[in-house]
């Protein structure tokens, strides 16, 4: 599924949404998610938000001069995984 979603480059949630969620994050500010989809790409959504929340994010892994940010529990943060 990896190479699927990630092998052209093609993402289904932008990175500034992903940006946006460390800033909340670093900020300590509380926030909440609500998601709308028109059902067809629900589950490569999915994928992907929950590979952003483990750290295993392409963009957002910790590789290649890139920020490694976890939304999994642990640490003191929010669990976000669905």
């Amino acid at each position: 599924m990896n190479a699927a979603l990630f092998g052209e480059g093609y993402y289904h949630l932008i990175p500034s949404f992903f940006r946006t969620l460390m800033y909340l994050k670093k900020n300590k500010r509380e926030f909440a998610l609500a998601f709308r989809t028109f059902g067809k790409d629900k589950e490569n959504f999915v994928y992907e938000f929950n590979r952003f929340c483990s750290g295993e994010h392409p963009a957002f892994n910790g590789r290649n001069n890139t920020p490694q940010v976890k939304f999994d529990g642990s640490k003191n943060c929010k669990e976000l995984r669905f």
